[in-house]
């Protein structure tokens, strides 16, 4: 892939950095269950700055994103800022908060890769718009804005609002998805959140959201053109070994039928096996975002970010399962 050259900076991520506390088990516990795992470790995490170090190794180079949070006055925060230096992520923008703790996350993983997350926001919580306003020229000269849902929605907001007034590229990954007011109802999302150019979920999400269970491609149509009509121009819905699925709406006027969305699926690459899931969907949306701020249309975005995803498969751990831009070029 070569680099298209632009005026602004690259990629700009709002978000969480958490500390994940990973624990092995044989399988997941269910209600009221204790069962023994294999020994902890702790590992930088959190959706958001798991999204820079994915941009900013996929781009590979210094300074290529920049990363706008909130971490704790307290070791786990020190480590988290530490981690994102060590990758060269641009951290002015994210901010400390005395009295409060960096978020955590507390990760269970199976043989199998999956695994069940729990999270505390801890400082993360505190990332407010005023914050946002602060910062605001880390968005405005970026040419990608990623966010996700683990810091408040009114925040999230505030930040897709600066990137559209200053015509930066939105990307919004609703993660965590929101959970129903209740049993049998769909998962809703403020209206200024669906006002984004890309909006990327996972099948889990894309069910929360639309009521569709998305197992194949025919179900993965079907969610990306609801989702369509609550007002993003394109979903890109991950869709774990089936690759990604781009939808997007027709142009006005298209085709004697009425304007139907165009559906366009991305496989995915074969890897050795499946290790953990932990940071394959956010090694995806870093990735797209560096992606399409080096200016590759839309598809081949999608190829080099669902190479990343992949390949995060094969590793355990969360920044440290995710790719670098010399491993995602060689599986092009």
């Amino acid at each position: 892939m070569s680099v298209a050259n632009t005026t602004r900076h690259a990629v700009a991520i709002v978000g969480s950095a958490n500390m994940d506390l990973s624990i092995p088990v044989t399988r997941l516990p269910r209600t009221g269950e204790t069962i023994l795992g294999g020994d902890m470790t702790t590992n930088p995490g959190g959706k958001g700055a798991n999204q820079a170090v994915a941009a900013q190794r996929a781009a590979g180079r210094p300074g290529f994103c920049r990363f706008v949070g909130r971490v704790g006055d307290d070791v786990f925060g020190r480590q988290l800022r530490n981690a994102l230096d060590a990758d060269s992520v641009d951290t002015a923008a994210l901010l400390t908060t005395p009295g409060a703790p960096s978020g955590t996350a507390a990760i269970m993983v199976n043989p199998e890769g999956d695994n069940a997350i729990v999270v505390s926001p801890g400082a993360n919580a505190r990332l407010t718009p005023a914050d946002i306003a602060g910062v605001r020229e880390a968005i405005t000269t970026a040419a990608v804005l990623t966010v996700q849902l683990e810091v408040p929605f009114d925040t999230v907001a505030a930040a897709l609002s600066l990137a559209r007034e200053a015509g930066v590229l939105t990307i919004l990954d609703p993660a965590p998805a929101p959970q129903p007011a209740s049993a049998g109802a769909l998962a809703t999302l403020p209206d200024a959140l669906w006002q984004v150019d890309i909006f990327s979920p996972n099948q889990s999400e894309a069910r929360l959201l639309t009521g569709i269970a998305v197992d194949d491609l025919d179900s993965a149509r079907a969610a990306g053109e609801r989702l369509l009509q609550f007002g993003p121009k394109t979903v890109v819905l991950k869709l774990g070994g089936l690759g990604a699925a781009i939808i997007t709406a027709a142009p006005s006027g298209a085709g004697q039928g009425g304007n139907a969305p165009v559906f366009t699926h991305v496989p995915a690459i074969r890897i050795p096996a499946v290790v953990d899931t932990t940071a394959a969907g956010d090694a995806f949306t870093g990735a797209l975002a560096t992606a399409l701020a080096e200016g590759h249309p839309l598809p081949e975005a999608v190829r080099f970010a669902g190479i990343a995803g992949s390949l995060a498969c094969t590793v355990r751990g969360a920044q440290s399962a995710i790719p670098h831009r010399r491993d995602i070029l060689a599986r092009l």
